[in-house]
């Protein structure tokens, strides 16, 4: 029998689940907020793929050669530096096993590789019953019947107070995300001062952060973090403000840090984006809901420090999928056996991202960086598959 299976949510673990469940023969409904594919902003740049969790969701997808289209080796450089320029750190032409994809390239990917009426475009979801039927804003009528309502739908799920009533919380950081457009040929000296790949900068304990990474047009995306209340925002006006005066606001804030790094803010696009960093608990679980669980940002969302969220959000669909496909009759059992395994890999990660945000905003941060960078040289070199052999928070960043 096959069996019913509604996706809320068309991000990374959403499509990665309906593609590894497809090719496995069994269907998938996604309800997405979106109006279309087409209306669908995906947000953000470039990530990295990981051996152990992404690169492996995209084989079992049977996507792996098309993922080669994408993939870009050459940008897995990294920069450390402080807030004055020193550099602690300067990766050029070394190969991780972790390419970069761009994030709407990822999901045209995924997007593509599944039949287009598993789509319930426009499809808001208000709330899930225990007993599994679909509530939807906007006056859709409820949807019911399914075996297994998966919440694959973000930070801020519909899907989880079914099953869950813990919310995620405030991390500590305000932040603002912006783009410099064509550094090559409108600013080529910002442009080397970032490199091929990834510079992050750490105030070394002023409550400030910058990271800046290469897409696959080769425009800089730049994010500032501070160390503000949850209401900083909002008091200063910071999220309603304007493009153009967000990044007054975070020069001044900035306004010790070195030069090219003002700089490269300065020249930055005046479209700029207010962010505020959520995440889950570390460790958060629940009871098992008969025909519902969680995946991705919905299950466990994390800090953004360590590169893990899309990638344990596929692994997540991953084994979802061939939990499934194992015991297709039997959906309990299938999401029993997945959450064994979702628990505690999604606390590692969860933990690993927490000590990697606290790292960075310590005043020995970049020494710390610095030699968790070196041991994961080594451990490539020595062909270790560092996911496995350094992914313990204790390991990865801890003295």
């Amino acid at each position: 029998m096959t069996p019913k299976i509604a996706i809320i949510g068309a991000g990374p673990s959403g499509l990665t689940l309906a593609r590894c469940l497809h090719v496995n023969g069994i269907p998938s409904t996604i309800f997405e907020r979106d109006p279309s594919p087409h209306g669908r902003s995906v947000r953000g740049g470039s990530l990295d793929l990981h051996n152990g969790t992404g690169q492996q969701a995209i084989r079992y997808g049977e996507l792996w050669d098309e993922f080669m289209k994408h993939a870009r080796y050459e940008s897995q450089d990294i920069a450390l530096s402080d807030h004055k320029g020193t550099k602690y750190i300067d990766i050029k032409g070394f190969d991780f096993g972790r390419p970069e994809i761009d994030r709407p390239a990822l999901y045209k990917l995924l997007l593509d590789s599944i039949p287009p009426d598993y789509f319930r475009w426009g499809s808001k979801l208000k709330s899930v019953d225990e007993d599994r039927t679909l509530h939807f804003e906007d006056g859709k009528e409820p949807e019911h019947g399914f075996d297994l309502v998966v919440g694959a739908d973000g930070v801020w799920s519909k899907v989880r107070p079914t099953i869950c009533h813990i919310s995620p919380f405030y991390a500590g950081l305000q932040g603002a995300e912006m783009w410099l457009y064509n550094p090559d040929t409108k600013f080529p000296d910002l442009s080397a001062v970032v490199g091929e790949g990834s510079h992050f900068c750490s105030g070394l304990g002023d409550g400030k952060f910058m990271a800046m990474v290469r897409d696959g047009n080769r425009n800089i995306q730049v994010y500032v973090w501070m160390r503000k209340s949850e209401a900083w925002a909002r008091e200063v006006g910071f999220d309603i403000a304007g493009g153009k005066a967000r990044k007054e606001m975070a020069l001044k804030e900035f306004a010790q840090w070195a030069p090219q790094f003002r700089r490269i803010i300065e020249a930055c696009d005046d479209s700029v984006s207010s962010r505020t960093l959520y995440m889950m608990h570390v460790g958060t679980r629940w009871l098992p809901k008969s025909g519902i669980t969680l995946m991705g940002d919905a299950a466990h969302v994390m800090s953004v420090f360590a590169g893990e969220g899309v990638n344990v959000a596929m692994v997540d669909a991953l084994e979802l999928s061939r939990a499934i496909v194992a015991n297709p009759s039997n959906i309990d059992k299938a999401v029993a056996e997945y959450e064994r395994g979702l628990f505690p890999r999604a606390e590692v990660h969860q933990q690993a991202s927490w000590e990697s945000l606290q790292t960075r905003f310590e005043p020995s941060g970049n020494e710390k960086l610095k030699q968790h960078f070196e041991h994961y040289v080594e451990a490539v070199k020595k062909g270790v598959e560092y996911d496995e052999d350094a992914s313990k928070p204790s390991a990865l960043w801890r003295d």
